[in-house]
């Protein structure tokens, strides 16, 4: 198995972004997505936060797994759901988006990166403790936004069954490496005239 592209998430959204068709608003939708993602994949999540034009005052999270799922109402509850995940290491691959006037999905396939220790730590019974492993799962996630551009929320989750690939250690993305590769990728939320529909 080849290293996964770290850097495939941002050009998909950026080649979405060349769409012609796309409103301004369509498009603030998609900057936001882009720097939200980019801040989250980063171990950057806390400057999510740093620009108010990012979330609506109470945004509403529904997010589901397999055996559960998790609802997260607010900006204070939503930083301590950031701080319970941490910073894990997921590459996606195959992203597609259907975009509506003020809502899009995306879909993709997760990598989800983890150590044989971690996967014990998730009640997974790994054939190799000291090994690395992928978490893949095809993964689909409705994102709300108000007029503004601001983030509502995310609907979504897992799509289907997860699959545990072994890898060698070669391949294996640290967040140090994603940190290095994808955060200067991360840039500024557009400025957004709500009265203005098309650019």
């Amino acid at each position: 198995m080849a290293k996964l592209d770290i850097t495939e998430h941002p050009r998909a959204i950026d080649k979405e972004l060349e769409r012609p068709d796309l409103t301004r608003l369509q498009r603030q939708m998609l900057e936001n997505y882009h720097r939200h993602s980019l801040l989250e994949i980063s171990g950057q999540w806390e400057r999510i936060f740093e620009d108010p034009r990012m979330f609506v005052e109470e945004p509403h999270y529904i997010l589901s797994f397999k055996g559960g799922g998790v609802e997260v109402r607010g900006i204070e509850a939503l930083k301590e759901f950031y701080r319970q995940i941490g910073s894990p290491v997921i590459v996606l691959q195959n992203q597609k988006f259907f975009i509506a006037e003020r809502a899009f999905t995306s879909m993709s396939v997760s990598n989800h990166f983890v150590t044989g220790a971690m996967l014990n730590s998730m009640g997974s019974h790994p054939s190799d403790p000291n090994g690395f492993y992928i978490r893949r799962k095809m993964g689909l996630t409705l994102w709300l936004f108000d007029e503004r551009g601001r983030l509502i929320g995310e609907r979504g989750g897992e799509a289907g069954p997860v699959e545990t690939i072994p890898i060698p250690a070669e391949d294996f993305i640290t967040p140090e490496e994603v940190r290095d590769v994808v955060g200067p990728l991360v840039r500024p939320l557009p400025a957004f005239e709500p009265n203005r529909s098309r650019a």
